[in-house]
């Protein structure tokens, strides 16, 4: 039966791939995907496979390009000889990636879109970069890609792995038949935590390829610093406390504004905007000015200044100098049922967070966080604003924030270590290789 259920899951693809490029066509007339590009969606690469052992690294969007690039960092600490193909799915990611990957100290790291499941197109991709071992990252669950890599024998892992409540009833119910002809075929799965890995221990048939290997999001490096940035919001801001909304959706924005709103009749702080996704930097404009504020944009060479009420940081890459450049963080993602951002992110620069509670997408950051004492929790305006309140009048308070969230940072940082020790371990190499990689390693 769980062959059955890959047969008729590829017939389906080959019926939505006589359609999916009318799709994807106009999705790029949107803005959504990049024309240029278009070919890695079917399989095609524009780049060349690299002599030696390559490994793949797939997730969705920017939260796992994140965990796919710390870990491609500990891989190639062990293996600097070998290279790294991360495949994401959103501009978003193919961005931010393309940015880190040139601060970073190994640059045989490659970025490419995902192909979408089709068989054709996923065989295409392997043929291309035969790849000495595939890794899903987090959540990430492609049958396509995860079967045909298996029959061709690559090692198959899942790392910085979970999967929500709702996933796991699915996989459990309807789903079932299509979880035993998945889930058995990895080699191994790194969990984030042990509660994840219970869940996994249910999916396998062998629970002793269910490992916890941590979060790959909860030890991501430090983000670069942008010094003229931060100095000149600081410069901006003129003593007032400086408080960014970090990674945040629609409607975050608006809850944002009526907590500041709440508090800062006399205006006593600055505020930031930085939107998750820095297109919408536009209408966030729109509801700022629609609302008699003043307001300035980064995307459009628009500086901070002291007399505006939020400066949008609508650009790719800097969020490193807002971080540093904070005093008080909100971060997005989490007020509605979006599952939250990474907080580490900020953890890692000696900051502790505001959030929603709509964080299973992160739990276990947020709990490394929780058990600092830093992270506060707020679900409305009145809250955020009370949280605000807090740290801003007491530095004892936002003292005991910011260095509880810098002992959680430290204890994740071995986690990407162990988890490239572990997925190294299932890549037998080459016999023509292997001379390469002691080599290397020495």
């Amino acid at each position: 039966m769980a062959a059955s259920i890959i047969i008729l899951y590829r017939l389906v693809w080959r019926l939505i791939g006589l359609g999916l490029p009318f799709y994807l066509r106009a999705r790029a007339a949107q803005g959504k995907e990049d024309l240029k590009r278009l070919g890695e969606r079917y399989g095609y690469s524009m780049h060349k496979r690299p002599h030696g052992l390559v490994y793949w690294l797939h997730g969705a969007s920017v939260g796992e390009t994140v965990s796919s690039l710390t870990l491609a960092q500990a891989i190639l600490d062990q293996q600097p000889s070998s290279s790294v193909l991360i495949t994401s799915g959103t501009k978003t990611s193919a961005e931010l990636a393309k940015q880190r990957i040139k601060g970073m100290p190994n640059r045989r790291i490659f970025h490419q879109y995902h192909p979408h499941d089709h068989p054709r197109w996923i065989n295409r991709f392997l043929d291309h970069w035969q790849p000495d071992l595939v890794v899903m990252m987090e959540s990430e669950i492609w049958p396509n890609m995860i079967t045909l890599s298996a029959e061709r024998g690559l090692p198959l892992a899942m790392a910085s792995a979970q999967v929500s409540t709702q996933s796991m009833r699915r996989w459990r119910g309807l789903g079932r038949l299509m979880a035993k002809a998945l889930f058995p075929k990895f080699n191994a799965i790194l969990a984030i935590d042990a509660d994840q890995k219970a869940n996994f221990d249910q999916l396998v048939d062998d629970p002793e390829n269910v490992l916890i290997g941590g979060s790959m999001k909860a030890a991501a490096a430090p983000l670069d610093d942008q010094p003229h940035l931060r100095q000149a919001i600081t410069a901006a801001a003129d003593g007032r406390p400086i408080i960014l909304l970090a990674s945040s959706h629609d409607g975050e924005e608006t809850l944002f504004m009526e907590a500041l709103e709440a508090i800062n009749q006399s205006k006593n702080y600055w505020a930031v905007m930085a939107p998750r996704h820095p297109h919408r930097g536009n209408a966030i404009r729109d509801m700022i000015t629609a609302n008699d504020g003043v307001t300035g944009q980064r995307s459009k060479n628009e500086a901070p200044d002291a007399a505006m009420d939020y400066w949008i940081a609508d650009a790719m890459g800097e969020m490193g100098g807002l971080i540093r450049a904070a005093d008080v963080i909100v971060l997005g993602g989490g007020f509605a049922a979006l599952g939250g951002h990474n907080p580490m992110e900020m953890a890692a620069l000696g900051k502790g967070v505001i959030s929603g509670q709509h964080i299973f997408k992160n739990n276990a950051a947020f709990d490394a966080l929780d058990a600092e004492q830093a992270v506060i929790f707020a679900d409305s305006a009145v809250e955020i604003a009370d949280a605000i309140n807090l740290l801003t009048t007491s530095s004892t308070r936002l003292d005991l924030l910011n260095k509880g969230a810098k002992r959680a940072a430290k204890k994740s940082q071995a986690f990407p270590r162990n988890s490239a020790t572990a997925l190294l371990s299932l890549v037998k190499p080459k016999p023509n290789e292997r001379k390469i990689i002691e080599r290397g390693g020495r």
